[in-house]
């Protein structure tokens, strides 16, 4: 819901009239330039994703998923608060917008992070007869993200109208970006860690818990003991993965399809339209 209330949420923020004047892009000389900086806005927070994505592997291998996860909340959150203070304080307009730039790429950070982790951690932790309708969920979770954020634009807008004197306007729509952070957090601080990452990490006993709790069973039940036996199976003898590894010749063309796979599903997607309209 993080990336999806974002996306929605900066579409209906660029043209409100109250968030050029508060940033000067409204003067003569911003003016001409508005397009490219309506962009950069756009693009900034798709960076922050794309460092976020690719320290996902990193932080949840060494941390755990539970951790990444709450990092990935942490960063949205200041991300949040910096996209919310600018033009505070008798701040130029150019400051403002630098600050803006900033909170936007550390929130893409968070975004990026939490949108590679929670599948991760959906597939490790769900039962097998619902995982695929659990991680199908997480990207019904976006779409909604993305309606939410329209109708909180649509409230701001018909609130305060069409006046460049209400800051408040786009202050509360940013700020509003806090909610599926907190959401996150509150639901994470009664759930387990990974019981594949905790098998991974040599804690057995641990793992074989997390699986009897989220199963419902008895730590001895033969369901939990078979899964357990089905993870640890799965990492002996297998070669620690790296990006070296995965990149050996007799995997390269199965990693290149992927690869190829996941840019071109998203290149032609709506995305870009929906955040700047």
């Amino acid at each position: 819901m993080l990336f999806g209330w974002d996306t929605g949420l900066i579409g209906g923020v660029l043209p409100r009239q109250s968030f050029k004047h508060s940033f000067g892009l409204d003067t003569p000389a911003m003016a001409k330039d508005y397009a490219n900086l309506q962009g950069w806005i756009v693009t900034v927070l798709q960076g922050g994703c794309f460092f976020g994505a690719m320290s996902a592997a990193f932080i949840s291998d060494r941390f755990g998923r539970k951790t990444a996860l709450f990092v990935a909340a942490f960063l949205f959150f200041v991300g949040s608060i910096l996209q919310t203070v600018p033009a505070l304080g008798g701040q130029s307009p150019r400051s403002s917008l630098n600050q803006l730039y900033c909170g936007r790429f550390i929130g893409g950070l968070g975004v990026g992070l939490v949108s590679v982790v929670v599948p991760t951690y959906i597939s490790e932790s769900a039962p097998r007869l619902i995982r695929g309708r659990l991680t199908g969920m997480y990207q019904l979770a976006i779409v909604f993200g993305i309606a939410f954020s329209f109708w909180t634009n649509y409230g701001l807008l018909q609130q305060y109208g069409e006046s460049p004197n209400v800051p408040q306007q786009w202050r509360i729509a940013f700020a509003l970006q806090m909610l599926p952070g907190v959401l996150l957090v509150a639901s994470m601080l009664t759930q387990s860690e990974s019981p594949r990452w905790l098998a991974e990490k040599g804690r057995d006993e641990e793992s074989k818990r997390v699986l009897a709790r989220l199963r419902g069973l008895d730590i001895h039940d033969p369901v939990v003991e078979e899964e357990y036996a089905l993870i640890k199976a799965d990492f002996e003898g297998r070669v620690k993965l790296s990006l070296v590894n995965s990149s050996a010749r007799p995997r390269r063309p199965a990693r290149c399809y992927t690869a190829a796979l996941c840019l071109l599903s998203s290149w032609p997607s709506s995305n870009g339209q929906v955040s700047i309209r």
